[in-house]
C-alpha cells in the first residue's frame, strides 16, 4: 500500500479527529487536553509511536516510554490553566529589532582581488574551457 493510500485511511479513522493541527502553548495544551481525556498513554499506544518513528524498543523501555508521555501530557495539560489572553504574541523573548541596512547593489568593490585567484581572465571575467558545442 503506497503512504498516501496509509495516510488517507488514516484520516477516515475516528481517532484521526483528535488530531487536528494547533498552534502555539494554548494549542497544545488544548491538544494535550484532547488527547488525554480522549487516549490513554498506555502500552500499546508507545508500542504504536515507536513504530511509527521506526524505533525498536524493549518491554522496559516501553513501560519507561508509558510513564514519560503521560507525565509529558499532564504537564503541558497544567499549560492551559495559565491565562494567556494579555500576553502578546512573540517570536523571541527579548524585544529586538533587526538591524537594517540600505538595498544597495555592489560588486563588493573586490573584483580585481577575486580576478588575481582565476587562472586565466579576459576583460574583467573568467575564462574557463568551453563545454558544450
Amino acid at each position: 500500500m503506497s503512504s498516501w493510500c496509509r495516510r488517507s485511511a488514516f484520516r477516515s479513522r475516528p481517532e484521526a479527529k483528535l488530531l487536528p493541527h494547533y498552534r502555539g502553548a494554548s494549542g497544545l495544551a488544548h491538544f494535550a487536553k484532547v488527547l488525554s481525556h480522549a487516549m490513554s498513554v498506555d502500552r500499546a499506544t508507545v508500542r504504536r509511536i515507536a513504530r511509527l518513528a521506526r524505533l525498536a524498543i524493549t518491554e522496559e523501555e516501553a513501560a519507561r516510554l508509558e510513564q514519560e508521555l503521560s507525565g509529558i501530557l499532564d504537564w503541558v495539560a497544567q499549560l492551559d490553566e495559565i491565562d494567556t489572553g494579555a500576553v502578546e504574541p512573540m517570536s523571541r523573548v527579548a524585544a529586538m529589532t533587526m538591524k537594517m541596512r540600505k538595498d544597495e547593489v555592489s560588486d563588493g568593490f573586490c573584483a580585481a582581488d577575486i580576478l588575481k585567484n582565476a587562472p586565466q581572465v579576459d576583460d574583467g571575467y573568467f575564462v574557463v574551457p568551453k563545454i558544450v558545442e
